[in-house]
């Protein structure tokens, strides 16, 4: 299974206006079907706008040329998955306490009984943490939850269609700078997994009776998790199995996250009024219904209702499609 990324918006409050909508997108492309995606991309877009890397951005298409691609898409089994935050719903306030309340909880549980070199590595990512700036600490929270929620809802998905994609999970995430990783990026890579995996102790991740795990349960067997999440010794799946082919990657050599960019980014405009019905209907389609819905806006202040936003209309009409989790069943006579 291939997650691939992307993110719209500078995750900051826009004080000009009623809100301010930013927005991770993970796109899901199985494995056996990768290749005939990035093909057929490639012959949809060819006469595509494209900036002046001659790479197919978003931001330049209309919406005759994203329904093509949710057109395109749909029959391939892909999967779209955001996660939205309008920073004009939290303060700067709610964000240093969110951020503080988080790093405090990176070093609350350690001891002298962990060896050295831990404390050490662990330290330094809550000093990363504390001075990162509010917006990539804000995209980092948006990310983190994409990641759970599409690591969740994939393995549901796919375990009643092609459960052999359990069997690998490959993230890869567009890069900030394309010489190096960036600090934000080094924190988020280390940080993610063991955040994920403590948040899994604490909420086990929904498995569908009837689905068959069989690859996923060979490859990624469960085993002790060992003292250094900082809770009392569990069993469970070590997440370093899940999380180690996760890359930072460049979107011009990666056709995973232009798509990933293109739906990301009609989400982001489609909320904010600046793209039409005919360009946004079809993400619905792309999406897994939800009784909470496809879309659940994210708070990192106080929860807050959509409905009466400026972007709740169109936010309702996305949740009430999606496509179905469970496959049909055939009726015996």
């Amino acid at each position: 299974m291939n997650i691939f990324i992307d993110e719209s918006g500078g995750f900051q409050p826009n004080p000009t206006d009623a809100f301010s909508i930013s927005c991770i997108g993970a796109v899901v492309v199985a494995g056996r079907i990768l290749a005939d995606v990035e093909r057929g991309f490639n012959l949809l877009s060819a006469q595509w706008p494209k900036d002046s890397d001659g790479e197919v951005k978003g931001r330049l298409l209309d919406e005759h040329h994203i329904a093509q691609l949710c057109e395109f898409l749909m029959p391939f089994n892909v999967l779209f998955h955001p996660c939205v935050m309008d920073m004009n719903l939290c303060s700067v306030e709610d964000v240093n306490a969110h951020r503080s309340g988080q790093a405090e909880g990176m070093t609350i549980n350690l001891t002298d009984a962990h060896h050295p070199d831990v404390v050490a590595a662990v330290w330094k990512l809550r000093e990363i943490l504390e001075r990162m700036p509010r917006q990539l600490y804000a995209q980092a929270v948006a990310m983190t939850e994409a990641v759970c929620e599409v690591f969740e809802l994939g393995q549901l998905y796919f375990c009643q269609r092609w459960p052999g994609e359990l069997a690998r999970f490959r993230w890869v995430v567009d890069a900030k700078n394309r010489e190096k990783i960036t600090e934000y990026e080094y924190w988020w890579k280390e940080a993610v997994m063991p955040l994920i995996q403590s948040r899994s102790l604490r909420e086990p991740m929904k498995m569908l009776k009837g689905g068959d795990y069989s690859a996923y349960r060979r490859h990624f067997p469960e085993g002790p998790l060992g003292e250094h999440l900082g809770i009392p010794q569990e069993k469970g799946v070590n997440l370093k199995l899940i999380f180690r082919e996760l890359e930072f990657a460049e979107s011009s050599t990666s056709i995973g996250l232009q798509i990933a960019d293109i739906l990301t980014n009609a989400l982001r405009r489609a909320l904010s009024g600046r793209l039409g019905r005919e360009g946004w209907s079809g993400l619905a389609d792309l999406t897994i219904h939800q009784r909470e819905g496809a879309i659940v806006l994210k708070n990192l202040g106080r929860p807050s209702g959509f409905t009466a936003r400026p972007y709740g209309r169109v936010l309702c009409e996305i949740n009430a499609g999606g496509r179905s989790l469970l496959v049909a069943r055939k009726r015996t006579r």
